[in-house]
């Protein structure tokens, strides 16, 4: 699969599990991009490590002006290993949308990048499970989940 693929190819991968982006939890959408990561392998990227990440992060934004929402993003970058300089980079975002209230507020903003490529995979996934936002978020219904690609 090529990055621009990504998109197409993360909606067949969760049909093929009988979900959708519409039933998604962030368990269940947790899961299913951590098995997409380790069993679809990018191509036409670089070949460090670092060339296919996942970042796991949350927040409360307004990125597109629509009104602030709680937000938990998974988000997997892949760096092109040919490409104009403009397009080196790009990222396929899965985004669970929370309304915003002021125990979200609370939680503030956070991060975490998979280091060490899939050899750091396991680690990466029981921090992101361990960690309060995901607990308090689960099995929540969110408002809304967002699936796109895009270059950075």
């Amino acid at each position: 699969m090529l990055p621009k693929q990504s998109e197409e190819a993360f909606r067949r991968f969760l049909g093929n599990s009988r979900l959708g982006t519409a039933t998604l939890d962030l368990a269940s959408g947790f899961e299913q991009a951590v098995s997409f990561y380790e069993n679809v392998t990018a191509d036409g990227i670089q070949s460090e490590p670092d060339a296919d990440m996942l970042l796991y992060q949350w927040g409360t934004y307004d990125w597109l002006g629509a009104g602030e929402t709680f937000q938990i993003n998974l988000t997997r970058q892949f760096v092109a290993s040919f490409a104009d300089e403009d397009e080196t980079m790009s990222q396929l975002l899965l985004t669970f949308h929370y309304p915003t209230t002021d125990a979200t507020i609370t939680l503030n903003s956070g991060e975490r990048w998979l280091g060490n490529g899939r050899r750091g995979l396991a680690e990466w996934s029981e921090y992101v499970r361990a960690g309060v936002v995901f607990k308090e978020f689960a099995v929540v219904v969110p408002d809304n989940v967002e699936l796109r690609w895009e270059h950075v």
